[in-house]
């Protein structure tokens, strides 16, 4: 981890749906044992087309500050942050395995849907936007400046007020699924 730390902070408003979405299935499942009965429609709630204000936290670091005193000034994030914001505001993120894909494309042709490699979860949604910001920095910045003088520590996607999803890049401790 850097010496210093920033964080910059936006929101943005999308719709989605997690097409694979069961409580009953995958880890934690065991917590609800016994609650089949009374799940009702809340089991497959997230299978049905909704959306959130998402609130999107970036958190950039370095161990040494520039000419300025500044990791880098956040004005300048704010061109990358535009750039986001004009593919992924009001947009609709979809997967591409998803069942309903192709017609919901045909039927909102025309509409801001951005298609997703994978399921579109809080999860996954910071981890393409931080491979968005990722991307840009790269693009935009020289190769001694971004990674090499500051870089992305992390990005937090607040789906409500009591809930979030952060990515770290680099991040690798946990074990994965054997």
């Amino acid at each position: 981890m850097g010496k210093y730390l920033i964080a910059k902070e936006f929101w943005f408003d999308a719709g989605h749906r997690m097409y694979g979405h069961d409580l009953l299935k995958d880890r934690g499942a065991q917590l609800l044992k016994g609650k089949e009965s009374i799940l009702g429609w809340q089991r497959y709630k997230d299978i049905h087309p909704h959306g959130h204000t998402f609130r999107v936290k970036i958190f950039l670091e370095s161990m040494n500050l520039d000419a300025q005193y500044m990791i880098v000034d956040t004005d300048k994030v704010k061109r990358v942050i535009k750039e986001f914001m004009d593919i992924y505001d009001h947009a609709f993120l979809i997967g591409r395995d998803d069942p309903i894909k192709d017609k919901f494309l045909d039927l909102f042709k025309g509409c801001r849907i951005v298609v997703m490699d994978s399921v579109p979860t809080a999860e996954t949604i910071v981890e393409e936007i931080f491979n968005f910001f990722d991307k840009r920095f790269r693009a935009l910045l020289d190769k001694e400046e971004y990674p090499r003088k500051f870089k992305i520590a992390e990005i937090q996607l607040h789906t409500a007020s009591t809930a979030m999803a952060i990515y770290k890049p680099g991040y690798n401790n946990i074990k994965g699924d054997e």
